[in-house]
């Protein structure tokens, strides 16, 4: 007797998620190795900004430890994502008819892409900035006031930032994806601009420090993206295949 449908679904993602962990694990092995390095490469931000007197800490014993693991998690899910995207691709596009498949196989393609613009903006743009500000609250002379940054705070700053440009860059996958089902269109989101316009705003001020110009650096953007996304939405919502 023949399985059931659903079975060999599980099977599959059973698989797919096997094949995504295995290159996971494979990856957070290389960067645990080289988990110093990687680490002066994310506080390499910082390091600019601090003096001859100051240094990054930790305070706990088992700190360091955990910020190498981190480190190398962070990195690992980084460098396996187009493993990932693919996996997903390959699990979904049986359920998808031709015509589907060729507007969503160039998205999968193009997300990673995107996600890396995204974080690569954040670490060599924004997180500079970011930290420029942050710093100049420091106070030098009779009664310093200077900073000395604990390692996995640092650590998990920049994975915020990185994490939240990556995410945001890829808005216009998840919206093509949206338009081409038929849940959005071009007119909808046209007439509702304003909204989407706060929204941005509201999901910047939430994803970033409380500093008004890291907003904007990355409200800007994704509102570019948005504009930018209009042009390639279907201009009427379609109907969903039965």
């Amino acid at each position: 007797m023949d399985s059931a449908p659903w079975i060999d679904h599980a099977r599959e993602f059973r698989s797919r998620l096997l094949k995504w962990l295995g290159s996971f694990f494979l990856m957070f092995c290389g960067a645990y190795a080289f988990h110093t390095e990687l680490f002066s490469l994310l506080a390499a931000p910082l390091n600019t900004y601090l003096q001859e007197d100051q240094s990054m800490i930790f305070t706990a014993l088992t700190e360091g430890f955990f910020v190498a693991v981190k480190t190398s998690l962070f990195v690992a899910f980084i460098g396996s994502l187009p493993v990932l995207v693919y996996q997903v691709w390959a699990f979904a596009r049986p359920g998808l008819f031709e015509k589907e498949a060729k507007v969503v196989r160039p998205l999968f393609v193009i997300a990673p892409i995107l996600f890396a613009l995204g974080a690569s903006f954040a670490y060599m743009i924004v997180l500079p900035q970011a930290i420029g500000f942050f710093m100049g609250f420091e106070v030098r002379g009779d009664a310093p006031i200077l900073l000395q940054a604990r390692i996995s705070d640092y650590l998990s700053l920049i994975q915020q930032f990185i994490f939240a440009f990556g995410l945001c860059f890829m808005m216009p996958v998840f919206l093509i994806i949206l338009g081409h089902i038929g849940v959005l269109d071009q007119s909808q989101l046209r007439s509702h601009r304003r909204f989407v316009f706060v929204g941005i705003l509201g999901l910047s001020a939430v994803l970033t420090p409380p500093d008004v110009a890291s907003q904007l650096m990355l409200a800007t953007p994704m509102y570019m993206l948005f504009e930018i996304t209009l042009m390639f939405m279907p201009t009427t919502k379609k109907v969903p295949h039965a």
